[in-house]
């Protein structure tokens, strides 16, 4: 009984005809109420209605009936009203062997900045995702963001690197190789006299805006 009100559900909703599936379909869970593929299905037209609270409760008895299910528990995840119940939907569906759970695991790690967790989850999608897989990709996209980004903290690592290291060093190389301003002038006499004229020009400054700095100035 439960088989024919199936069929006839199906038939229907290929023609278009949801009221009257969606009535055949109750009447095949009156004759089967714990048949996993026809709980399932109520419970993603339900879903598609807007009626979440109904779609959570029928996907749950699908479960109950037959654990084995991680396209349930990724629809699970789907309608989760927030970040932790989605997670572990997820981390149940990865561990029956759900690759395209991973690549979500994957996407909801980068989304939060955990780039660290996003590259082991899209490693465990790649060892074990089918040429089927529908997330592939996506993962290639994001396989490429994340070593984008480890190119540019590499970049960046270097460049901090350089301006700590390279900082002292350049002090260190202008203090041994650099000359006083007499050194400089007796080399080039003739500029004594523009020389003279800045330093009157900082000295009326100072004396005019901060007398106390005048020595260090001299």
């Amino acid at each position: 009984e439960a088989i024919y009100h199936w069929k006839l559900a199906n038939e229907l909703l290929r023609r278009g005809r949801r009221p009257e599936a969606e009535a055949e379909l109750d009447l095949a869970l009156l004759a089967e109420p714990e048949f996993p593929r026809l709980l399932n299905v109520r419970a993603a037209l339900h879903n598609e209605a807007g009626l979440r609270a109904e779609a959570v409760m029928l996907w749950k008895r699908s479960l109950a009936a037959q654990p084995n299910q991680p396209d349930v528990w990724r629809n699970l995840a789907g309608v989760a009203t927030d970040r932790a119940e989605a997670t572990a939907c997820l981390r149940e569906a990865a561990g029956l062997g759900d690759a395209d759970a991973n690549y979500l695991l994957a996407k909801q790690a980068r989304d939060i900045g955990d780039w660290g967790t996003a590259e082991r989850e899209l490693d465990a999608y790649e060892a074990t995702a089918s040429l089927a897989s529908g997330s592939r990709e996506a993962a290639r996209a994001l396989r490429t963001e994340i070593e984008a980004r480890q190119r540019a903290f590499v970049g960046l690592g270097v460049s901090v690197g350089f301006v700590v290291l390279g900082a002292p060093g350049l002090w260190w190389w202008r203090r041994r190789s650099g000359r006083t301003l007499r050194e400089l002038l007796t080399a080039i006499p003739e500029n004594w006299h523009e020389a003279a004229r800045y330093l009157a020009a900082i000295r009326h400054e100072v004396l005019k805006h901060n007398t106390t700095v005048l020595p260090e100035v001299a």
